[in-house]
This record gives structure tokens, C-alpha cells and sequence, in this order.
């Protein structure tokens, strides 16, 4: 690899949603659409009782549920227990 060359390792994305539907779409379409090489996009559901799943399911990302709204800290540990590449990002 040159100098001006750079390495760029596979991410996985987790985006933690609870009741996401009017923006989970284009969130996760911008997600796709980016240029950095993604390995899997996660969204941890955390109870939500819109449509945040059938939306996330449809765009063909992993969808992790929690029964109920368990906040955001408790999404994050979520991902980190399932996520198994060596790099992660989150989008909040």
C-alpha cells in the first residue's frame, strides 16, 4: 500500500431506535448509500410499537429487539453483545 493509499476496514453501523419510523428510512438510506465499506447494519429496536421493525426488516438490515424501551445504554450494550467485527460505529 502507497502513502496516499488507505486501508479501509469493513464497519458495522447500529442505530438505536425507539418509535423511529418517520426518519428510520431515510436514516438507514443514507447509511447504505455512503462510500466506506459496511459489513452489516444493525438496528436495535428498543420497544417500539410503530412500524420502526417492518421498516428496518424491509431495508434488509439486522434488526435486534428489546421487549420494551430500555434507553439508549442498554441498546448500545445490546449491539456490542451481538456485533462481532472488530470495527463499530453507532449513529444516534
Amino acid at each position: 500500500m502507497s502513502k496516499n493509499e488507505t486501508r479501509k476496514e469493513k464497519v458495522s453501523v447500529y442505530v438505536p431506535a425507539y418509535n423511529a419510523e418517520p426518519y428510520l428510512e431515510s436514516c438507514l438510506s443514507a447509511i447504505q448509500h455512503q462510500d466506506y465499506p459496511i459489513e452489516n447494519i444493525y438496528v436495535v429496536n428498543d420497544g417500539s410499537t410503530d412500524k420502526t421493525e417492518e421498516i428496518a426488516r424491509s431495508m434488509g438490515v439486522v434488526v435486534l429487539n428489546q421487549e420494551r424501551n430500555m434507553g439508549l445504554g442498554a441498546g448500545r450494550n445490546r449491539a456490542f453483545q451481538t456485533i462481532e467485527t472488530p470495527f463499530i460505529a453507532s449513529l444516534d
